[in-house]
């Protein structure tokens, strides 16, 4: 007998609760193949019973039995490799403890909270420390106190941030480009290099006039990455040009 299952295709197919059960399968470090399973389960109300024979498995979903093989349930997750890939546009809870989410894409947020948002994942990229991400879901969701927080909600601000820098890459692929060859993860001292890739930033924006800085911090952030992108493209259009200089 046939199950008719309920496979999503992307990380943008899921809803709020097959969301965060995503982040929270992944919070328990399971194998990839494991986490793909136990979603595939749970999302369609399947339970698994006893094993029953070499490879078998008696599961049973509603009133109604059935014996799957392991090959057969091998095949099935393979469609589900995108489950433990970054996404490749932002996906987040909509909300945590009462607080809505920014936008996930971020826009019409000020460059100063994208800033301060970067600096805390580049340096759980560095450190690993877990605080980072309380500190960082405080600025996503507009919390106060950076506790409580449970794993999945971490799993949650990591894959969030991850996703929006690979969308950012893709949307302003000079400035991007020209940041990743000096990764702040990678540096000797990070918070003395995030402190300067900070600072270049907002003087490239400000033309060196400290009196526009606030006005800079409070620009929504695609707009700020527009003209940090524009400005990157000229630069290398100019050394292609003249590239003795």
């Amino acid at each position: 007998m046939n199950i008719d299952l309920h496979i999503p295709n992307s990380w943008t197919d899921l809803d709020e609760r097959q969301l965060l059960y995503v982040f929270t399968i992944i919070a328990c470090e399971y194998p990839s193949d494991t986490i793909k399973t136990f979603a595939l389960m749970r999302w369609n109300n399947i339970e698994v019973l006893d094993p029953v024979g070499n490879h078998e498995y008696l599961i049973k979903r509603g009133k109604e039995k059935f014996i799957v093989s392991s090959v057969r349930i091998a095949e099935l997750i393979q469609s589900m490799n995108w489950i433990t890939e970054v996404p490749s546009s932002p996906v987040r809870l909509a909300s945590i403890k009462g607080h809505d989410a920014l936008p996930a894409d971020f826009q019409e947020v000020p460059f100063e909270k994208f800033i301060m948002c970067d600096n805390l994942y580049q340096g759980y990229l560095h450190m690993q420390n877990p605080e980072l991400l309380d500190e960082l879901l405080c600025l996503l969701y507009n919390i106060n106190e950076p506790t409580g927080f449970t794993k999945a909600q971490r799993v949650n601000a990591f894959y969030w941030w991850a996703a929006l820098k690979r969308h950012l890459a893709s949307v302003f692929r000079f400035f991007f480009t020209q940041s990743d060859g000096e990764d702040p993860a990678l540096g000797k001292n990070l918070y003395d290099t995030l402190s300067r890739s900070m600072n270049n930033q907002i003087r490239a924006l400000t033309k060196g006039d400290i009196t526009k800085e606030k006005m800079v911090l409070a620009m929504d952030t695609w707009r700020a990455l527009t003209e940090l992108d524009a400005q990157v493209r000229e630069y290398n259009e100019m050394r292609s040009k003249y590239p003795g200089k």
